[in-house]
């Protein structure tokens, strides 16, 4: 009988030696099968085993490979689910998943020769690239298991028959189904009980549930084991090299293309082409696919494809045939390729399930077209369901015309269109998931000179703004504005628009003089420009107004009734079919009406009254008692009625305003510091103490995180805060408090009349700790403060403190 033999096909005539005299007949005597499960078993008290000979009769046409790096947790996920114990009569079957040059046959061969010696029964590799060929392989297998005296004589169903026969006992044994792609192949040649394992190397990640497949996919190297696999065939390379760790990151961390840019750099080691520095950018150049080094084919070590773009084509190719559902699928994968590179992309990108207005039968088409990309691995799912597309396939993706649709210009209109939409109703954390892609295609519409970088910008910062982090929203404007001095497309009012949004975060983070200016330089860009539109001249004026607000109150109000004014001839238009266009201008006259309250708040309370009730019936009629729009106009109102003294409907008003900011952006967005301030303070004095504290310290915690204390709207409510903590006995606490806020406003703006009332506060809290010396030095301070007040209520205080400082 032959001991050894070749196989052709899928086998690439590697030649596998088998010893036949070791296992006699194979039958499953109880010491037998023990002896077997004992070995399975020991496996457990190994971490990775290191590569050993395979069990006699094994059939691997690979070796190990010494070049292999990483995989170790997948390795060990491998081991925990095929050397269990056999609890039920189906077949374990595992599946490692993952698109062309993942790694999958390397591992299954490094798993094979790491954990294979503890299969007693063997280990057997069947590659079912071509499935007319299996056959020939199965019946190849049987060759040292001894089966028959003239097994090589037998006819091949003969040879299957009992090599099948064989895998159906419980012997634990081994069995790898390489680039299996279809549920027909798995359970024609499956044994279909017994205590075989099957290891299923496939691009395919979901299968039908009836066949019990368990699926590990696979993903990029981690950084470390991409460096050690690029620098494993050159001992010059180091892993700290940082042009190192550009090409992993340019190679998307890809095993095959991590391999083929090692053998590259080690075959020209010791010419300019192998320098890191020159090859980092000849990738960079063009696309990484059409390098050399990507195309030059050479030895597998599991006999695959060596070519990066024809490994993907593998897949690719398939669509061509497939007619509408390939077409959609190709033209999906398209537009995800402009998508950021490697990040996760929501679902409803590529695949809504409820477009207003689209036909159903091309949603359909969309979802089946994402699951058909994904079964054949150019796309990977998630377990959120969000899909993420390798930055080698949308390279590859790149290299074809794009179908009608799916261009880079197309994507940039889509994430504008989407940041609007979600800007329009204020909820920024629905574009969480959607700010990597924003940035990513803004940079290359900026490369392209394209005014949609611009969009791109100025609708991401606005969202990082509702969302609170302002350092972010302002450094996102800034790309915006210095585009706007050199892309050639870019107005006036592009401008102007841009530097209206960035002076509002530099309001909100305190720097009220840099706002004023670029407020005043916005209002003056759109008054001269002819193209501008009412809507943002209305809002220039209204944003200019809230920065003028503090300081300039009388020019605040006419700045809000000119906003007024715009927006009221906005909703006088008639015919006017843009319903979008009536909104802005309603929301911009409830927004103006609202300021207008505010700028009458102390000197006129009725009229204040009167304009906030004006501003909450016409959001209310327009956009309904729910609309997040009424939380600003309620606030005010809430405050009109606390100053008032009518706390209970202030209350109302308050926690009205309060809700809706959390039902649309969540318990910690920072709309809600003023809320809690102005709540905090109606219930200090309506005697709620506990709810006033409450109310409070989630003001100072939630502003100081999205703010900072430095937030002049928190002198208020930290003066409050601090009354509540002498009122609880809390002086400790009152104490840390102050003393932090005199920093604060020694830092910022220096205001004698605030920096007074804290030392008051907090040299009362001192003594109450029986700290006396402290209490006399804060107090001498505040006494030196108000001796240099010129308004007769400081009188009061003053005599309060010669009091305090002389009574022991």
């Amino acid at each position: 009988m032959r001991d050894r033999f070749d196989l052709s096909g899928d086998f690439r005539h590697a030649n596998i030696s088998i010893a036949t005299d070791a296992f006699g007949s194979e039958e499953d005597d109880a010491s037998a099968l023990t002896e077997a499960f004992a070995l399975l078993q020991s496996a457990s008290s190994f971490d990775v085993p290191a590569p050993s000979p395979l069990p006699t009769g094994s059939v691997l046409p690979w070796r190990a490979n010494p070049m292999f790096r990483g995989r170790e947790g997948d390795m060990r996920d491998l081991a925990e689910l095929l050397l269990q114990p056999v609890t039920s009569t189906l077949v374990p079957t595992i599946a490692t998943t993952g698109l062309g040059g993942m790694g999958k046959s390397q591992l299954a061969v490094e798993f094979a020769h790491r954990y294979g010696q503890f299969f007693k029964g063997g280990v057997f590799w069947i590659s079912c690239g071509e499935p007319e060929a299996i056959p020939t392989q199965l019946a190849a297998c049987g060759w040292g298991l001894n089966l028959h005296p003239a097994y090589g004589e037998l006819a091949l169903p003969d040879q299957l028959t009992l090599l099948r026969s064989a895998w159906q006992r419980m012997t634990p044994r081994l069995l790898i189904f390489d680039a299996c792609e279809d549920d027909l192949t798995l359970s024609k040649w499956r044994p279909t009980t017994g205590g075989a394992r099957v290891l299923l190397t496939s691009r395919r990640p979901n299968w039908d549930p009836a066949l019990g497949i368990t699926s590990i996919g696979l993903h990029s190297l981690d950084r470390q084991d991409s460096l050690s696999l690029l620098g494993s065939a050159r001992s010059d390379l180091t892993n700290d090299d940082p042009v190192l760790n550009a090409i992993a990151k340019e190679l998307g961390d890809l095993p095959l293309a991590l391999h083929l840019a090692g053998l590259f750099l080690a075959k020209f080691r010791h010419s300019a082409l192998g320098s890191l520095d020159k090859y980092l950018e000849a990738l960079r150049r063009s696309s990484v696919l059409t390098h050399r080094s990507m195309t030059a084919g050479g030895w597998s070590p599991t006999g695959h494809e060596q070519h990066i773009a024809r490994t993907f084509a593998l897949s690719y190719d398939q669509l061509n045939t497939e007619g509408e559902l390939g077409r959609m699928a190709r033209a999906l994968l398209s537009f995800a390729s402009h998508f950021a590179p490697g990040v996760p992309i929501p679902r409803y990108a590529l695949s809504p399930q409820d477009a207003v207005g689209a036909d159903a039968t091309v949603l359909e088409l969309q979802e089946e077209a994402v699951l058909r990309l994904a079964e054949v691995g150019l796309l990977s799912e998630l377990a959120d369901g969000s899909l993420v597309v390798h930055q080698l396939v949308a390279a590859f993706s790149k290299l074809e015309p794009p179908p009608e649709g799916s261009t880079a210009e197309d994507v940039e209109h889509y994430l504008i269109f989407a940041a609007q939409n979600v800007n329009k109703i204020m909820d920024a954390r629905l574009l969480v998931a959607l700010e990597p892609h924003i940035l990513h295609a803004a940079a290359s519409a900026a490369d392209r000179a394209d005014t949609s970088a611009i969009d791109l910008y100025a609708e991401l910062g606005q969202a990082q703004y509702e969302r609170g982090t302002y350092t972010e929203a302002r450094a996102t404007f800034e790309r915006a504005l210095a585009l706007c001095g050199t892309i050639a497309g870019a107005t006036d009012e592009d401008r102007g628009n841009i530097l209206s949004r960035l002076a509002v975060v530099d309001r909100i983070a305190g720097n009220v003089g840099d706002a004023i200016d670029r407020h005043r330089e916005a209002v003056a860009l759109l008054e001269a420009s002819a193209l501008r539109s009412d809507f943002r001249m209305g809002q220039a004026y209204y944003n200019l107004a809230r920065a003028v607000l503090p300081r300039l109150p009388d020019e605040a109000a006419a700045l809000f009734e000119k906003a007024a004014s715009i927006a009221s001839a906005g909703n006088r238009v008639e015919g006017d079919a843009d319903s979008e266009h009536f909104e802005r201008m309603r929301s911009l006259l409830v927004n103006a009406l609202t300021g207008q309250a505010e700028t009458q708040l102390l000197s006129d309370q009725p009229m204040a009254q009167s304009h906030a009730q004006r501003a909450i019936a016409i959001a209310e009629e327009a956009f309904g008692r729910n609309a997040f729009i009424l939380w600003r106009p309620l606030y005010v109102q809430g405050e009109v009625l606390r100053v008032k003294g009518e706390l209970n409907p202030s209350l109302q008003c308050l926690s009205r305003s309060m809700r809706l900011i959390e039902e649309r952006q969540g318990d910690e967005s920072p709309l809600l510091g003023d809320v809690l301030i102005s709540l905090g303070q109606t219930r200090y004095s309506s005697g709620d103490i506990a709810g006033a504290k409450e109310a409070l310290e989630r003001a100072v915690d939630i502003t100081d995180r999205s703010i900072g204390l430095q937030y002049n709207g928190l002198r208020a409510a930290i003066e409050a805060l601090s009354r509540v903590y002498l009122e609880v006995k809390d002086f400790d606490r009152c104490r840390r408090l102050l003393e932090q806020e005199i920093d604060t406003i020694s830092s910022t703006s220096g205001d004698r009349g605030n920096l007074a009332i804290v030392l008051c506060t907090l040299g009362i809290a001192c003594n109450h700790q029986g700290d006396r010396e402290a209490a006399l030095h804060y107090w001498k301070r505040a006494r030196r403060l108000v001796r240099q007040m010129r308004d007769p209520e400081w009188q009061t205080i003053l005599s309060q403190l010669h009091q305090w400082i002389n009574t022991p």
